[in-house]
């Protein structure tokens, strides 16, 4: 029953060097957590980055409808995961459909929780020289909500997905 503000995604081919400023645009707050999730499907693999501000979680678990029986902690775990699960499956099954490609992705691993983005990167530095950065940042403002999810392709996926594209809008 809320209103969730979805600007037109970002999207930009970028070096390994410059994801740091990327996400670090992203992310302005001082304090974030991060949800990783691979994933693949047709040869393609990607990354999907959950970026949370740390004071959303309260609102969010509200938004919810959780209640605080455990530990925060517990609780900041349980909203963190539900929350970049949800977003994560939602926007890999629209992904899907239009690119007619089945995809599966891992169990999500947390990159940092409470931390500034440079922990985050420093200690979960990509793999690849290319990458197709495509960001979408969700706003929900009436509960004062952002947070950013970033799907991550390397270099080569980026020409099987223009594969698909193509052959999906012919």
């Amino acid at each position: 029953g809320e209103f969730i503000r979805l600007p037109i995604p970002n999207v930009n081919l970028i070096t390994h060097n410059e994801l740091h400023m990327a996400i670090s645009d992203v992310k302005n707050s001082d304090s974030i957590s991060a949800v990783s999730h691979g994933f693949i499907g047709a040869g393609i693999n990607g990354e999907a980055l959950v970026l949370f501000d740390d004071a959303n979680f309260v609102n969010m678990g509200k938004l919810l409808k959780y209640s605080q029986k455990s530990s925060i902690s517990e609780f900041e775990l349980e909203v963190l995961m539900d929350i970049s699960n949800i977003l994560v499956a939602a926007c890999l099954n629209a992904l899907s459909e239009q690119l007619n490609v089945s995809f599966s992705h891992n169990h999500p691993i947390i990159l940092g929780r409470h931390c500034d983005i440079d922990q985050v990167l420093e200690n979960n530095s990509q793999r690849w020289d290319k990458i197709l950065a495509i960001e979408i940042a969700y706003a929900i403002n009436s509960q004062d909500i952002q947070f950013d999810l970033l799907l991550l392709f390397p270099g080569h996926a980026m020409e099987l997905v223009y594969d698909k594209l193509l052959k999906t809008s012919l």
